[in-house]
């Protein structure tokens, strides 16, 4: 059984390759074509892309995402492509310069072609993304130092072309943010997930994902104890009123002490995450990002109580009839005191 589980895990992903093969075929073939065609055929690709089923397989659904995300990074590229239209008027003076644009512009095409086949092709290296954006800058170097002597047909000329160039750095740094090189081979993936998934900086992520949940129990039950219990009768708050305020004044030295021990170690967990090297491994990449979010998470409402706290004691909250001074306050107090309901970060599951 487990024999055909991988058989069909690599077989998807051969599936895949095959579709990046077949469109990066395509993007060559149809270089000088119109885009339109070549859009097509991009969106033909994804859909078959869409067909693949994963079986459950985390790294079949890994590739099938990155391939079509790349593609679909192929697509925009195409449709957002600035058009240089040619000018109607040109006299012998501007053309000298628009030559020297056009000269400096030819450049432009190869490297968009160049990128457009890396994205239908395999991740290429790191230094492959670097050497292009460093050409790309300097193109645009060059075009920013033609003069265009107060023309205005020569200045939006030029920005076409500078407009080209930016777009595809955008493009170039797009695809660095999202890491959406990756798309594991074939022969990676012949003995299952383990290659990519039992790693130690996924473990370690995984650990301190898992440290994080039991500081943010902690924090839950320091906000429980912050809140004063509702009672049903008007009698009986009076009657535990003192008690409580007694209570609180007495626990306010403790659980600033313990806040503030809760926020040093978030500051640990997260300098742990920071030194993770996630390679060009997706999943650690991916579990790294969402650990890195719930810490931030933590630290960003042990701040909220810790000001909470300060305006308890500039208002005094033993006062009922003080009321915050500002409506945007009051929102803040609800959402202090009431963030283990609403919280956007539920208590991770990790496998």
């Amino acid at each position: 059984m487990e024999g055909n589980e991988e058989t069909k895990e690599s077989k998807a992903v051969r599936d895949i390759h095959n579709i990046l093969e077949e469109i990066h075929i395509s993007i060559g073939d149809k270089h000088s074509l119109e885009k339109e065609e070549l859009i097509e055929d991009l969106q033909e690709a994804m859909l078959k892309l869409l067909k693949i089923k994963t079986g459950g397989s985390e790294i079949v659904r890994s590739a099938r995402r990155n391939a079509v995300a790349r593609l679909y990074m192929a697509v925009d590229l195409l449709e957002h492509w600035p058009e240089c239209r040619p000018l109607e008027e040109c006299t012998m003076e501007n053309c000298q310069v628009i030559d020297h644009i056009d000269q400096i512009s030819a450049e432009v095409e190869p490297m968009k072609q160049e990128l457009l086949l890396s994205l239908a092709s395999d991740c290429p290296e790191v230094s492959h993304y670097t050497r292009l954006a460093k050409a790309l800058n300097a193109v645009q170097l060059r075009l920013d130092a033609v003069e265009a002597c107060g023309r205005e047909t020569i200045r939006a000329y030029r920005r076409a072309s500078v407009q080209r160039v930016s777009l595809l750095l955008r493009f170039l740094d797009h695809a660095g943010e999202m890491g959406i090189g990756f798309v594991p081979s074939v022969e990676e993936n012949v003995g299952g997930v383990g290659n990519l998934l039992d790693t130690a900086p996924l473990a370690d992520v995984r650990e301190t994902l898992r440290d994080a949940n039991l500081l943010k129990a902690e924090m839950l039950g320091l906000c429980h104890s912050t809140n004063i219990s509702e009672t049903p009768t008007e009698t009986a708050i009076q009657e535990e009123e003192h008690e409580t305020l007694e209570f609180a004044m007495e626990d306010e030295g403790k659980r600033h002490q313990t806040l503030s021990g809760l926020q040093r170690q978030l500051l640990a967990l997260q300098g742990r995450l920071d030194a993770v090297q996630t390679g060009r491994n997706p999943y650690v990449r991916q579990e790294r990002r969402r650990a890195v979010l719930e810490v931030q998470a933590l630290l960003s409402h042990g701040d909220l109580l810790h000001a909470l706290e300060e305006w308890k004691i500039k208002t005094g909250s033993e006062n009922e009839d003080v009321q915050p001074a500002h409506p945007a306050e009051v929102i803040v107090w609800k959402v202090g005191t009431s963030w283990h309901i609403v919280s956007p970060f539920p208590l991770a599951h990790v496998n």
